[in-house]
């Protein structure tokens, strides 16, 4: 008896931390919501149509569904890319339906986007108050990150997407009394599934096996008995095969490899620290899991930090579970980069912002109506800086990666017979697929393209190209660099004569001819 009435108080707990949710039935706050969601879906629309240039990375992914064949998908990609191999699928049909140019091969990650907001927004209208989810909801629609990543081809979207969407159906999978054994059949394929579709999904399932364990095995062990810990178990052994056959088939090599480990040697989470440097990285390192989604400036940080630790602190009080589907995909990514299997670069640990978001705002709701009222009024000012709404009305959408195509129009547009175009060892992935699987107009001439390989640093290798080129008698070049600062420039001034020069956004062009 003892024990029913202990379940029926966590039962009636878990309902008052799920009420705020209730007024997704209707009124202004349901509609204010979901205007933001349709606010933020033309945002990202406006972003890919403006079709900006690609980059590197998107440029060498592309490349391997050019040369592969679908079953090809399933082993290490080329040119030092990785991606889920259902998320490849997804792209090369993409393109071979439609072409490699800059919005078809952007359209998987659109969509999943735009989804991705929609399912947030379900999320925060669970478990948030109508202010709050709101403002939540505004953070993820508005981002810069989240906007950067909705237009651009590679998997970080779709990621954020399958990690939201195991997220909230696991919520639901907690309002309910049990677990039955159709439940975890279905919970055990689509998870296996989900991780080929998006490799943060192991850590989202490792947030749900301890949601359900804790909900169906821990809280309700009188009433399980052996059945429920058996399916648990079940599960377990499900995604642990899965991605056991997954790491061997195509994460060991990349995971295991001297390039990712001097990559991205800084962005390993430096845990345990031994110096005051690693202190300071650690430091810089969690306050960077916050502020790309949350805001850089004092204000944003102290209002992530307010709202994360009463968010935990409180959920952990009222509904241990729901916290765990939060928290623990977010911790055992930051233990995986402890153990230098998992990179804490931005665009990495994209699935992972929106849960802290959820989880900042849910402490932000706690406390009395002024100090709650005054949380979110702040929080406005936050947001004020993070959107990038001027998109909408024609402002071009900017990322830290140069307008390699406008700097190829250029030289295609005043290139002349016997000149030759050499590019940074960075933008030479870019000039391939604008000269061989998306061909600008005015088409480029002559290009020197030589196999790609991860360097360090791109300024020697061109220097030997341009001087090996020289060597075999070709006077005029093209030089095109993906680099803001000038050195190139300073260089070939030194050793010869510069001439058509043009600037583009984060790089240049010009054509040097050597003494």
């Amino acid at each position: 008896m003892a024990g029913s009435q202990s379940a029926v108080v966590a039962d009636t707990a878990q309902l008052a931390w799920r009420r705020p949710g209730t007024w997704l039935a209707g009124g202004r706050g349901a509609i204010l919501l979901w205007a933001v969601v349709v606010v933020g879906a033309a945002l990202r629309l406006a972003v890919w149509q403006q079709a900006r240039s690609l980059y590197l990375d998107e440029a060498n992914l592309l490349r391997n569904y050019a040369e592969r064949s679908y079953a090809d998908l399933f082993r290490p990609l080329d040119y030092a890319q990785y991606a889920p191999p259902f998320f490849s699928v997804l792209m090369k049909a993409t393109t071979g339906l439609f072409g490699y140019g800059e919005r078809a091969v952007r359209l998987v990650p659109l969509g999943a986007s735009v989804a991705g907001l929609g399912v947030f927004a379900y999320l925060a209208g669970r478990r948030l108050r109508p202010p709050a989810a709101v403002l939540a909801t505004a953070f993820v629609a508005f981002g810069s990150i989240f906007i950067e990543f909705s237009a651009t081809a590679k998997q970080y979207s779709t990621d954020l997407l399958v990690v939201l969407l195991l997220v909230a159906l696991a919520d639901r999978q907690l309002r309910r009394p049990s677990l039955s054994t159709r439940t975890t059949l279905a919970w055990g394929v689509g998870g296996a599934l989900a991780l080929g579709l998006a490799m943060p999904a192991v850590f989202a399932l490792a947030g749900v096996g301890g949601a359900f364990g804790w909900q169906f095995g821990w809280c309700r062990r009188q009433q399980s008995g052996r059945a429920v810990w058996g399916r648990l178990a079940a599960l377990a052994l499900a995604w642990s095969s899965a991605f056991g056959a997954y790491f061997l088939l195509v994460l060991q090599a990349d995971a295991q490899g001297g390039q990712l480990q001097q990559y991205h040697g800084p962005y390993f989470l430096a845990f345990p620290p031994h110096s005051a440097a690693e202190w300071a990285l650690l430091g810089e390192q969690f306050r960077g899991l916050i502020d790309r989604a949350f805001g850089k400036t004092t204000l944003a940080l102290g209002l992530a930090v307010v709202g994360f630790s009463a968010g935990v602190a409180g959920g952990v009080r009222r509904d241990p579970a729901r916290v765990a589907l939060l928290l623990a995909p977010v911790g055992a990514a930051l233990g995986a980069s402890a153990l230098h299997y998992y990179s804490l670069l931005a665009r990495l640990m994209l699935f992972s912002m929106p849960l802290v978001v959820l989880l900042i705002f849910s402490g932000l709701q706690f406390g009395g109506r002024w100090l709650r009222g005054a949380a979110l009024a702040l929080t406005v000012v936050v947001l004020g800086n993070q959107q990038r709404l001027g998109a909408l009305f024609g402002k071009p959408f900017l990322t830290d990666y140069a307008d390699v195509r406008a700097g190829l129009r250029h030289v295609g547009a005043h290139q002349r017979p016997g000149e030759m175009l050499v590019a940074g060892h960075n933008v030479a992935p870019v000039v391939y697929h604008y000269l061989r699987l998306a061909p600008l107009r005015p088409a480029l001439g002559r290009v020197w393209l030589e196999p790609y390989r991860w360097v360090g640093s791109d300024s020697t290798l061109l220097r030997q190209n341009i001087q090996l080129l020289t060597g075999r008698g070709h006077r005029r070049l093209w030089l095109i660099t993906n680099e803001p600062d000038t050195w190139l420039h300073q260089w070939a001034a030194a050793h010869g004569t510069v001439g058509q020069e043009l600037d583009f956004y984060r790089g240049y062009a010009f054509l040097f001819e050597s003494k």
